[in-house]
């Protein structure tokens, strides 16, 4: 579940909206399970990116985003008992 936190360049009052919203991102190759259940939210307009080391699942974040590569999982956007 995304969280919107207050910015400083947000005028109060009005709601942000997300550029970038995972749930429960996945992709497996074989068994090997390359990204696993990726939250991620980003406000629009907020510059982001991703560290961490070789075999991380970053590039294959990039391409699950950019829609290169589907996701291996699909899951009903809200489960029962999401968020409770």
């Amino acid at each position: 579940m995304c969280v919107i936190r207050v910015y400083p360049w947000l005028v109060p009052g009005l709601i942000a909206m997300f550029e970038i919203e995972t749930h429960r991102l996945t992709r497996k190759f074989g068994e090997l399970v390359a990204v696993r259940d990726l939250e991620l939210c980003t406000p629009e307009g907020t510059p982001f990116g991703f560290l961490g080391p070789n075999g991380s699942g970053k590039s294959t974040t990039v391409k699950l985003l950019t829609g290169i590569l589907p996701p291996s999982v699909s899951f009903d956007p809200q489960p029962e008992g999401w968020g409770q």
